[in-house]
């Protein structure tokens, strides 16, 4: 876990931080960057989840920027469509 911690420290963070309730674009991109590397080092999502104090589906989120793509792109289909 220290080597995140570590990560965190270098971008200008404490570990309160990113596990933190903020969500300033800055601060989230940090959160990604480290559960992506911990999701590289073998870690499932709710281990993840527990570490970061989040809920799985936001590491599923955080983790993969496609599904996220995907879901944005679909909401605004849905929403043209509707109109």
């Amino acid at each position: 876990m220290d080597i995140y911690k570590t990560m965190a420290k270098n971008r200008g963070y404490r570990w309160d931080q990113i596990t933190g309730k903020q969500k300033d674009a800055r601060l989230v991109s940090v959160r990604r960057e480290i559960a992506k590397a911990m999701y590289d080092a073998g870690m499932i999502y709710n281990e993840i989840a527990r570490e970061l104090n989040r809920d799985h589906t936001t590491i599923i989120n955080l983790i993969d920027d496609d599904y996220a793509s995907r879901k944005r792109k679909k909401s605004l289909e849905n929403y043209y469509k509707n109109k």
